[in-house]
Order: C-alpha cells, then structure tokens, then sequence
C-alpha cells in the first residue's frame, strides 16, 4: 500500500552537507501499524516529514495506493494530504478557540462534499469511539493532556486516511495517559483499516506493532 524507494534527504550546514536519510526503502501493507525507533537526531521525524509531502527528498520515490507522491504539484499534494493521510504530533495542536467537536470537523470542512450536519455526526461518533462523548463542547484548554491527544487522533483519523503517520503520539503523557491514547489509537485504525506509521521511543508501544524498524545513522533496516 506504502512503497517507499531509494529515500535520501540532508539539510545543509556550516559544517556541510548533513546527510539524514540514506537510501531509505520499506514497504506498509494495508492496515499494518509499523514502529520506527531509533536515538534522537536519527531522521526518524524526517522521514515521516518527507513520506507527508511536508519534506521534498533529495532522491527516491514514495508511492501510496499506487499515487507517485513527489511526482504531484504542491496543490495536489495539499489535496492528497487532506484525503489521504493523517498526522499526529507529540503536541496535539488543537486550534484553542475551538471545540473538540469543531477540532475534529476542520478536516471534513476543509475537503467539503458533506453538509454540516453529517460531518458534526461523523466527527461526534467518532469521539465517542475514542471516550469523549462528554467533552465534544470543550475547548482543548478545558480538556487533559490525554484528552486533547485524543481529539488530535479523532481529527487524523477523522477522513478514513489510507495512512497515518504519528510522530511521539503519547511522549507528552504520563504512562497511563499514554496506555489509552495508544489502545484507542491503534483501536480506531484497526477498525478504518488505516495503516500507521509511527515514530516511538517508547519500548512498549513498539512492541504492540506489527513490525518495528530501526533506524540508524539515516540507514533503516529490521530491528
């Protein structure tokens, strides 16, 4: 479903060219939930940054569901993100003017097609999905760090994306915070069939996926 090729990406810098990526290539089935370790500074944030179309790559390809990624124009791109992935950070970045409700609503608004009554439904089933039928109404300053996490995943999930890419999904919560975020989490897209791809420090989340890979010095490989 995911077929990445050949991935390099460096930045420069005073020093030189800093390579980040090296000829990165893997595969993600449909519905497979896939760890990346690795020590910090290792490109595993860039990787998921370049797989997004947030990141060009110097070299290589990504395809998902057969759609060349970096061969699209930056407005299809937008277009495929919208429809396509889904991304959640350590940070939940919610719009703090905004309910959990409407939180998780912007996505479907921003794609249009639905009226307003069926996506306020998909958006309100969902939170129920994920324990929060009793915060739809409250604003991410009024809700837990583990609450407004969850939010965040029912906004990422929200499209049905083929993909999500999670980038520390539970490293701002406590232990037993993270627990829940996590089992939802990987609840909710077993139930989509989404497959994921996260980025984890986290031993035990790692070991709850279907697959963990390393990566090391830019260089990605089983662990």
């Amino acid at each position: 479903m995911l077929q990445v090729r050949g991935l390099c990406k460096g930045f420069a810098t005073p020093q030189g060219r800093l390579s980040v990526l090296r000829d990165v290539s893997f595969r993600v089935a449909a519905g497979e939930f896939v760890a990346i370790v690795g020590e910090s500074g290792s490109g595993k944030s860039t990787l998921l940054q370049v797989i997004g179309t947030l990141e060009p790559p110097d070299r290589g390809s990504a395809t998902l569901e057969e759609v060349a990624l970096f061969t699209l124009s930056a407005r299809e791109q937008a277009r495929f993100r919208n429809r396509k992935l889904g991304f959640v950070y350590q940070a939940h970045h919610l719009i703090p003017e905004l309910t959990a409700l409407e939180n998780v609503m912007l996505p479907l608004q921003i794609r249009g097609g639905d009226g307003a009554r069926s996506m306020r439904d998909r958006a309100a089933s969902l939170l129920a999905e994920l324990g929060l039928e009793a915060r739809l109404d409250h604003i991410p300053g009024k809700l837990s760090g583990g609450e407004a996490q969850r939010v965040a995943v029912a906004r990422a999930l929200i499209g049905q994306p083929a993909l999500l890419l999670a980038d520390e999904p539970t490293g701002n919560l406590d232990e037993a915070s993270a627990e829940v975020v996590f089992s939802l989490m990987l609840q909710a897209c077993r139930k989509m069939g989404t497959a994921v791809v996260m980025v984890t420090h986290s031993h035990l989340l790692a070991e709850a996926s279907d697959r963990v890979l390393l990566l090391k010095q830019g260089v990605l490989s089983p662990q």
